[in-house]
């Protein structure tokens, strides 16, 4: 985060330096590419935190900004240290910086309103009404069995399928957007039975895994480990064994 201020206080005194120098209008072009590069590397970065439509047309207006930007620092260029950096370059830098290191958690919980938040839990809620659908991998018969070995590996299967074990592939949203949502809702709901249904959920999201992952159960059991820790040292307690149908 501290090379963003850095980029910023290095493009403010190149302004006024340029300005002084070569004239306003070359300060105001520094001033204003630099903002740009700013605005498409933070934007770009909080439009891939949401839904799939918001990705694409952050994306859009992000390339659009960055043309721009680009045209812009053709109007200017920049010494530092010695270094000869071209206008359009310096634009690049300022949009690399900003997307690499701007606090992702910071732009969540400013990006997102009440009413996203809403729509974000309930659609989460709705993921959970459905049934646990996981490619699940069955233990495979022997080429030769007993009915006693069968049945132990009917069991095994049968135990398989009743884990609740999710394909992160069906969740609405990213893991992160949903965590700020419910974290948000939690926030404004009045302690009693939604509040702790919230709660719930938030630590029912280790469920959904990756079926690639070696060991799913294991990640599962892990990460619903840590979200009841990160629920317990922001001081909420008192997780209900199921939540349905969340919403605030």
């Amino acid at each position: 985060m501290w090379i963003i201020y850095v980029y910023v206080i290095a493009s403010i005194v190149l302004s006024i330096s340029a300005g002084a120098r070569a004239g306003v209008m070359v300060g105001v072009a520094f001033a204003a590419g630099s903002v740009l590069a700013v605005a498409v590397g933070g934007g770009l970065r909080t439009s891939l935190l949401g839904p799939i439509k918001q990705k694409v047309w952050g994306s859009v207006i992000a390339a659009l900004l960055l043309a721009l930007g680009l045209w812009v620092g053709t109007h200017f260029a920049a010494t530092l240290f010695g270094v000869y950096v071209s206008g359009p370059m310096w634009v690049v830098i300022g949009a690399v910086v900003c997307f690499l290191f701007v606090d992702k958690k910071t732009l969540r919980d400013s990006s997102m309103s009440a009413q996203e938040a809403q729509e974000i839990v309930n659609a989460y809620g709705a993921a959970m009404e459905k049934p646990a659908v996981f490619p699940h991998k069955l233990m495979p018969h022997p080429d030769s069995e007993t009915p006693i070995q069968r049945q132990i590996v009917d069991e095994v299967n049968s135990m398989i399928g009743r884990q609740s074990l999710r394909d992160i592939r069906t969740l609405p949203y990213p893991k992160e957007r949903i965590k700020a949502a419910l974290l948000l809702a939690i926030a404004v709901t009045p302690v009693g039975p939604a509040r702790e249904q919230l709660k719930c959920g938030f630590v029912m999201l280790g469920d959904w895994q990756d079926a690639k992952t070696v060991d799913p159960g294991g990640a599962m059991l892990s990460e619903g480990i840590a979200l009841l820790a990160e629920l317990q040292a922001l001081g909420l307690c008192g997780i209900p064994p199921k939540a349905t149908g969340l919403s605030f």
